[in-house]
């Protein structure tokens, strides 16, 4: 491949509080970093040095990549000043053609310093250009694709590639910092965006401002209102970091649903039994800066002050957007009043094709025009035409759009004089009343200008719900009793060159989508003429689609199986939109409906289960357990029990199991059976019932074997590993994990792979291996792309970094602590936030920052409380009680861990009994009771002995405390044996070779204890 020029852009992440920290011996920092970009450049030209950034330009993109590895290297090995740290560098590397006469760095320096913005300290990332020019420079390097990613705003998504040299190939990173990682819903819509350039400006000021927290967009219907709200939020995307997020609330009728609508748009699941709206509060109030789009109010305003009102009040941080025909009338609301498009006047008539251009209504028309008929063009001949139709349209955007689509049959003469005849469109009293009237006429004017065929399929399109694409089309739209009819495929484009269809991208290619006012039109006309038969039979054809569609999508493995979740996404509408016909026909006493619509919420369910929307997963569950066939209403059960469990409804997750055993037993399916046993090892772990749990995974186990299940056998070890790890029982614990993830690679599913990798990484971190947690982790954050699930994602950023707090390092634990953390709260999982929470205090403390460990321990303790999780409570009370103690509050830190290890022997949780008696020891040495402290020292490492982490980080400070306490008692060789323990402990650890100075020093005394008396 030809070389092309390429741009490199280089910062130092956090240079500013670098500064800070280091005041004048910043510079000298800053200038070793100089020097070796410079030294590591030699093949490229310096453009710019700005601050700590440097912008270099290469011939070759080859070039470019070889400098990006080998600073990383450099900056690496250099030695640092201690006070400093390591420099961490982010690096974006972009190469592309550069125009006759062009300068490189122009053209291609914008976007490498977009690409390096987007990277993380001490990471490399390309652009495919510069991917797809730098083989020979990537040859030993370790290249991973993170996917496509929107740079700024109104970007098309471009595909990322992160590198590494591979000395430094170890190193992990959150996802680039880049607008598609933050969270947004926002579709990028197919039209070109005309018009409202003054709106939009004065919006883009207004909304980021204080005075902007709650905006609401008034106009009448068809005014694009929704359309300037979401080009909005494309161009403010940049300015919120918690995102934009658009909910409709066309379906909504409710309190309730307005919760919903923006749950769903905000990734917030809601709970059962609680508040929807309240819920709603909680969630924002903990988001970072967001905007929050709510379209299509106006028939909600009554419940104005219970949603938005609320929302408004406890989310400081946001900014809330809302469209409506009407102000919602709540405190500190600001208006920005939508009127018509500029048209020419009525009396003054623009004449030439330079005044009628100069209209907004007039270039909106053009511009759709352009599509239908693309050798269109104004001219004085017809400019005066074109200005009386937007005029007579009085400047409605959605009705300009509609007649500009005529044009592929009608000149603009002839379209006016249409237009004209039509009473509907222009006769009106007031302005108001006029818009809306002028639309209706419009419609209905575009209606009655369709054929046969296009008739027909216009009513046809109306049984979609949230879009479609063309494939779907094929299937379920019929014009086989239509003379003359086209291809359904033709028939589409048909309507969509008439308006009547819009379109926008999405990653499968276009999807069509229609206005809920012209639809609501085509229903009622369709329903009226087709005949009742004919529009059952149509939604007949809808359901089988997509039902069959969202079970041949959900069978899909490996690399196909994101896409397939991405489907499923995009077509949920359809199918819970074919789950409430159902539901309404087995109402009415229809058989098989119900079985048929719990086939449909099943079809969906690897979606819901992973991604959400999750209250809607509980919800629709529930409808449909009354399946009315055993085997369906097992399946149900089965899923049903998952979601009560993870959203902490434990109650109501035993009657449901109750119900799926019977079901699954009245089926005759030994794999159903077997499905709901794991259903109950759930709810025992939960209920701190780890013997319980594992007999039932065993059990299940034994069937799926029988029956060569690999993908059912490798979910029943994962949960008996799971089992096995809580009591302790880590050498079976990971027989079971270490199979478990065996057989699930060999199935190809990404959801079992992530499941199971994550859980042998949580065997080996309970035995006290951090460094064989991480390549566990890595491979299910491998296949986590496919997936997209973010509570997933905290949960393994939460891992990790107690891996890298039991390597002694809770520095570089912090970051993937916070990060799991923040998910946590946004997606308002207590559970996880329970979990994530309480490690965070665990870093804190490790980075003696003893305040927040304690802030951190107190909501923890709170959480549990409420959760009524014991376990938990037991660990909190423990971990609090490790403040205490490095405080100097050894008396209160001994109750603590007195009660702690009370509670978990209680529970037989002999793992964390064993913890925190060693704790009670290791006080006790503290206190200058050393005689004491022999017992529980020796006790906790028995246990220790027993599960199989002798050589752990925990088991290290017990064997210290041990040989302090030992050698105290005069117990010399003891101590000298346990001296010899720890000695192997801190080997097989490296504390010595670590970053945690204390524990090199510690690791140090017990070496030289151990070490044999020279005579």
């Amino acid at each position: 491949m030809p070389s092309v020029p390429a741009i490199v852009h280089t910062d130092i992440q956090g240079s500013t509080r670098l500064w800070e920290r280091l005041g004048p011996a910043f510079a000298g920092v800053l200038a070793e970093h100089n020097r070796i970009l410079r030294a590591a450049a030699r093949a490229g030209r310096e453009v710019m040095t700005e601050g700590d950034s440097f912008t270099f330009a290469f011939t070759s993109a080859s070039d470019a990549v070889t400098f990006a590895l080998t600073a990383q290297e450099a900056l690496h090995l250099y030695p640092w000043p201690s006070a400093a740290g390591e420099i961490l560098v982010r690096i974006g590397v972009h190469a592309g053609e550069v125009p006759e006469g062009g300068d490189a760095a122009g053209t291609l320096g914008a976007r490498a310093r977009l690409v390096a913005a987007a990277a993380h300290g001490g990471q490399v990332l390309l652009t495919a250009e510069a991917r797809e020019r730098s083989d020979e420079a990537l040859a030993g390097a370790v290249v991973a694709d993170l996917g496509d990613h929107r740079l700024a705003a109104h970007d098309r998504p471009q595909r990322i590639f992160q590198v590494l040299p591979r000395s430094l190939a170890s190193r992990s990173f959150p996802p680039p910092n880049t607008l598609s990682a933050r969270p947004s819903n926002l579709a990028i819509d197919h039209d070109r965006f005309v018009g409202r350039r003054r709106d939009l400006d004065d919006l883009a000021a207004l909304v980021p401002s204080p005075a902007g927290r709650l905006v609401t967009i008034t106009g009448p219907g068809g005014m694009g209102k929704s359309r300037l709200a979401r080009e909005l939020a494309i161009a403010l995307l940049p300015k919120f970091e918690g995102g934009c997020w658009f909910a409709d609330l066309s379906e909504a009728h409710s309190v309730a649903d307005v919760a919903r609508a923006a749950a769903n748009a905000l990734g917030v699941p809601l709970p059962a039994g609680e508040d929807p709206a309240a819920t709603v509060a909680d969630a924002l109030e903990f988001r970072k800066p967001l905007l929050l789009i709510l379209d299509g109010f106006e028939a909600l305003v009554e419940h104005a002050s219970a949603t938005v009102g609320l929302w408004n009040k406890r989310a400081r941080h946001a900014r809330i957007l809302v469209t409506s025909i009407s102000l919602l009338g709540l405190s500190g609301e600001r208006e920005v009043a939508l009127g018509p498009l500029p048209t020419p006047d009525r009396t003054r008539r623009a004449t030439t094709a330079a005044e009628v251009e100069s209209f907004e209504a007039a270039r909106l028309f053009l511009d759709r025009a352009a599509r239908v008929r693309p050798d269109f063009s104004l001219t004085d001949a017809n400019a005066a035409a074109v200005g009386r139709i937007c005029t007579e349209l009085e400047g409605i955007p959605l009705a300009i759009e509609l007649a500009a689509a005529r044009l592929a049959e009608l000149d603009p003469d002839q379209m006016l004089r249409e237009i004209e005849s039509q009473p509907a469109i222009h006769d009106a009293p007031a302005a108001g009343a006029r818009s809306r009237q002028s639309l209706a006429g419009t419609l209905e004017w575009s209606y009655g200008l369709l054929n046969a065929w296009q008739t027909s399929a216009f009513h046809q399109v109306c049984v979609f719900r949230g879009g479609f694409y063309l494939e779907s089309a094929e299937d379920v739209i019929d014009l086989s009793g239509v003379d003359e009819a086209p291809f359904a495929i033709d028939a589409v484009q048909a309507l969509r060159d008439r308006s009547l269809l819009r379109t926008s991208d999405t990653p499968f290619g276009t999807r069509f989508s229609m206005f809920r006012s012209v639809r609501d039109f085509g229903e009622r006309r369709g329903r009226a003429i087709e005949g009742e038969t004919a529009w059952r039979a149509l939604e007949d054809r809808h359901s089988r689609h997509f039902v069959e569609a969202a079970r041949r999508w959900a069978a899909l493995t490996g690399p196909g199986a994101a896409e397939a979740l991405e489907h499923i996404d995009l077509e949920l509408d359809n199918i819970f939109a074919i789950q409430d016909r159902c539901l309404a026909r087995a109402a009415a006493g229809e058989a098989g409906a119900a079985a048929e619509a719990a086939r449909a919420i099943m079809a969906a369910d690897p979606l819901l289960s992973w991604r959400g929307p999750f209250d809607q997963r509980i919800s629709r569950l529930r409808l449909s357990l009354d399946a009315g066939d055993p085997a369906e209403e097992a399946r149900v059960a089965a899923a049903l029990v998952d979601a009560c469990v993870q959203a902490g409804h434990i109650r109501e997750a035993d009657e449901v199991l109750s119900r799926g055993e019977l079901a699954a037993s009245r089926s005759g399916s030994r794999s159903l059976v077997a499905r709901l046993k794991l259903s109950s090892c759930r709810i025992l772990l939960v209920r701190q019932h780890q013997d319980k749990s594992v007999v039932a995974a065993s059990e299940a186990e034994r069937i799926f074997r029988e029956e060569g299940n690999a993908k059912w056998l490798s979910r029943a070890l994962d949960f008996k590993a799971g089992a096995l790890r809580m009591l302790g029982r880590f050498d079976e614990a990971l027989a079971a994990a270490e199979e478990g993830l065996a057989l699930a690679r060999g199935t190809q599913e990404a959801p079992e792979i992530i499941r199971t990798a994550t859980n042998l990484g949580s065997v080996h971190q309970a035995r006290g291996n951090p460094s064989l947690v991480f390549p566990c982790l890595d491979e299910a954050e491998r296949h986590l792309g496919i997936v997209g699930s973010r509570n997933m994602a905290a949960r393994i950023s939460g891992i990790r970094g107690m891996a890298w707090l039991d390597a002694g390092d809770p520095d570089r634990a912090a970051p993937f602590t916070e990060n799991a953390v923040a998910v946590a709260r946004e997606l308002g999982q207590k559970q996880s936030l329970l979990t994530h929470t309480n490690n965070l205090g665990r870093v804190r403390r490790g980075q003696r920052r003893s305040a927040e460990a304690r802030a951190a321990f107190e909501e923890a303790r709170r959480l549990a409380t409420e959760l009524g999780d014991n376990s938990m409570l037991a660990m909190v009370q423990g971990n609090d009680a490790m403040v205490l103690s490095d405080e100097g509050d050894f008396e209160g830190a001994l109750r603590g861990f007195t009660a702690a290890a009370e509670a978990a022997n209680r529970m037989n949780l002999r793992n964390s009994y064993a913890i925190y008696r060693g704790n009670v020891g290791i006080i006790l040495g503290k206190m200058g009771r050393n005689k004491e402290a022999l017992d529980p020292l020796r006790e906790s490492m028995a246990i220790y002995g027993e599960i199989g982490v002798e050589k752990s980080l925990r088991a290290f400070n017990v064997l210290q405390g041990l040989s302090d306490a030992e050698l105290a008692a005069g117990n010399d060789a003891a101590a000298t044996e346990a001296a010899k323990k720890a000695t192997s402990a801190a080997e097989a650890l490296g504390l010595e070779r670590g970053p945690s100075a204390r524990l090199a020093e510690e690791a140090k005394r017990m070496r030289e204890r151990a070490a044999p008396v020279s005579t």
